[in-house]
């Protein structure tokens, strides 16, 4: 039974600078698919889709809220 799994994860601004930066979320999404098939033996696991909060980028806020979803069977 596939099932849809929403990762909400919070990362500094500071260490991740500009929140929509590829290669940061790519190594993301790689490392949660990582954690999915070996953590949790999913044997199908399909990136769907990723968002930052809007609140993420006012100038006050220290991080950036990124939701990442997989399905996973």
């Amino acid at each position: 039974m596939k099932s849809i799994i929403t990762y909400t994860i919070s990362v500094e601004k500071d260490a991740y600078g500009h929140g929509e930066d590829s290669t940061n979320i790519k190594s993301l999404i790689r490392n949660l698919q990582e954690d999915l098939r070996n953590e949790h033996s999913y044997h199908y696991i399909e990136y769907l889709d990723h968002r930052i909060e809007d609140y993420s980028f006012h100038p006050e806020y220290n991080h950036y809220i990124y939701s990442i979803y997989f399905k996973v069977e």
